[in-house]
């Protein structure tokens, strides 16, 4: 099974393992910008998406317990 990953945590592993490999040249630059611009995106939705939710990824809220169900009443 694959492990879950956020979205921002693997676009700051593809922008680490660019700058690990260093700019050669203007394309891997350029490439380092998209994944830059990006991740402010990525991480701005997630930041969004929490507080509406009212919590952060993977945070059980008080209203869900494990076990319970509260669209089917379980």
């Amino acid at each position: 099974m694959k492990k879950r990953v956020a979205p921002s945590a693997a676009l700051e592993a593809a922008i680490d393992e660019l700058l690990s490999e260093g700019l050669g040249d203007s394309e891997q630059l350029a490439e380092v910008g998209r994944l830059g611009a990006r991740l402010v995106l990525q991480r701005a939705l997630e930041e969004e998406v929490a507080d509406y939710l009212g919590r952060a990824r993977y945070e059980r809220t008080e209203e869900s317990s494990a076990g319970s169900c509260p669209t089917s009443g379980r």
